[in-house]
């Protein structure tokens, strides 16, 4: 669901001079009240455009009671006249920054002047975009373990990383639409560090298309594998085109797992254009609704510390920002479950898991910081306990996009079974 956006804003910047006592020399307009100043007002819309995609902006002015008017700042000097009118311009933008467009009028009572401004932020590039040596931007949250695909697949160590105090630093570049690279680098709660320079091409990576249930005709995620010396690496991706009909443009999501000798790293990874900082709104609420697709592992103790069963978890949330108290709160349900084994090989549409219920996770102490947001997660429905994070960042002009990371922890007092779930997820404005 694509939504249309059209932003206005109306900003007045109103500053009045009173005339001199006496004296006489000046003559006013006729029908001009010499003993108040002109008012003046002017807007802007939209008040934000974006290089390459929405350039063209109207500045609209109203003024009364003037004998003369001016324009300055970003406004021809030719803007007004005498008496009451108004008038308009058309505003076009080639470059980035902040365009402030003032208008003063004045009369032998004083002046006026009302301001407004038009924002033009660099460009946004698309995920469908044919691009040469492009720097996206790129988050993830990685959890490690250790004996899961060995013996009978029960865990002998777990850690993670892409928290602040254990921070993750992803990084992605596209040199050509042959290619692609994503590298990871990160600490952990473990005290130990990994870095992985991952290169994608057609030398080193298969890939199968895989298409949603609705639509036979055009792929809607991938799954690819790469083969290095030290590592095989797997990726469950969604394809920019599919979601781009979607309404989903400014930002792609991976379920990037990297096997090693030997240790398992399972990383969402979500890689676009991060929303500017100043083009995230400050005020007003929006609620966006994502997609998410996670991995689920579950052991127990008490069967001879026997592995349970790794199952994907598939389902959609909602996050309901406030932008005027920077909080977000929301939940998300996982209702379609497969098989690991099934789902990587592509069938599990034929291997549903109906034995397990719908799993509700809620958040708690949620905010919001420039373009990403934070808050805690939990999930207790008397049989699953758990808690953890989901993290993200909002793409795209407006932060009308968004790309979640999660990952949700065993919190029962039951020592004989724990679980681990890893997830990603990218929406949009409803």
């Amino acid at each position: 669901m694509k939504k249309s956006i059209l932003f206005i804003a109306l900003t007045f910047v109103i500053t009045s001079c009173g005339g001199g006592g006496g004296g006489g020399g000046s003559s006013d307009a006729a029908g001009v009240n010499s003993t108040s100043p002109p008012t003046v007002s002017i807007s802007t819309n939209p008040g934000k455009l974006y290089l390459g995609f929405q350039t063209n902006a109207t500045v609209s002015y109203n003024y009364s009671n003037s004998n003369s008017c001016s324009g300055s700042g970003s406004l021809p000097s030719s803007s007004g006249g005498s008496g009451s009118g108004g008038g308009t311009y058309s505003f076009s933008a080639s470059t980035a920054g902040t365009f402030t467009f003032t208008l003063t009028c004045t009369n032998s009572g004083g002046s006026t002047s009302a301001s407004a401004t038009i924002i033009v932020f660099e460009r946004y590039y698309k995920q469908t975009e044919v691009v040469t040596n492009k720097n996206w931007d790129a988050e993830g949250f990685a959890t490690i373990t250790e004996g899961m695909f060995l013996g009978n697949g029960f865990l002998t160590n777990f850690d993670y990383s892409g928290t602040s105090n254990y921070p993750l630093t992803v990084t992605a570049f596209e040199p050509s639409d042959t290619s692609f690279e994503l590298d990871y680098s990160g600490s952990t709660a473990d005290g130990n560090s990994f870095d992985f320079s991952l290169i994608f091409n057609d030398w080193n990576t298969s890939t199968t298309l895989l298409y949603d249930p609705d639509d036979s005709e055009n792929a809607a995620f991938a799954f690819i594998r790469a083969t290095y010396a030290d590592a095989v690496v797997d990726g469950f991706l969604t394809l920019p085109d599919y979601f781009a009909t979607q309404g989903i443009e400014y930002v792609s999501s991976a379920l990037v797992e990297i096997f090693t000798n030997p240790s398992y790293y399972v990383i969402p990874t979500n890689v676009g254009e991060f929303t500017k900082s100043d083009d995230v709104p400050t005020t007003g609420t929006s609620s966006k609704r994502f997609d998410t697709l996670g991995y689920y592992y579950e052991a127990s103790v008490e069967a001879g510390n026997q592995f349970a069963g790794y199952v994907v978890a598939d389902g959609q949330g909602t996050l309901d920002f406030n932008f005027d108290n920077n909080t977000v709160s929301g939940s998300l349900t996982y209702d379609t479950f497969v098989p690991y084994s099934s789902f990587k090989d592509g069938t599990g549409t034929y291997n549903l898991i109906t034995s397990i219920p719908d799993q509700t996770i809620t958040l708690q102490n949620g905010t919001i910081s420039d373009n990403s947001f934070l808050a805690e997660i939990v999930i207790n429905d008397g049989e699953t306990i758990g808690a953890g994070l989901i993290k993200g960042h909002f793409y795209g002009p407006n932060a009308e996009e968004i790309g979640v990371n999660i990952i949700l922890l065993d919190n029962d007092d039951n020592e004989n079974d724990y679980f681990i779930f890893t997830a990603g997820g990218i929406g949009q404005t409803e």
